[in-house]
């Protein structure tokens, strides 16, 4: 889930270089559309994957999937798609 500050956090940064390096499939999703109990809305996050070069088994430089979710059905988009997103991300890094 990726909100205005997840590029900056340090864990952030080091759970997804442990996932890439443990063969996990990653995807990112863009939270900005979600409702914020403090302020009702966010600013959207620059996507964290951006900081790194992902390479497969053969050298080739991978895209990280970063699904931004319909504006004005946030949560129903990424009800109805999440599996689809789940499985792109599991087929990116096979």
């Amino acid at each position: 889930m990726i909100g205005e500050d997840t590029y900056k956090r340090p864990w952030v940064k080091y759970e997804i270089k442990k996932a890439w390096t443990d063969g996990k499939g990653l995807l990112g999703i863009h939270i900005n559309n979600l409702k914020d109990p403090k302020t009702g809305i966010c600013s959207k996050g620059t996507n964290p994957f951006d900081q790194f070069t992902f390479k497969d088994n053969k050298g080739n430089i991978k895209s990280i999937p970063c699904k931004t979710p319909s504006a004005s059905d946030a949560y129903n988009s990424i009800k109805n798609n999440i599996e689809d997103w789940v499985e792109e991300a599991i087929k990116n890094r096979q």
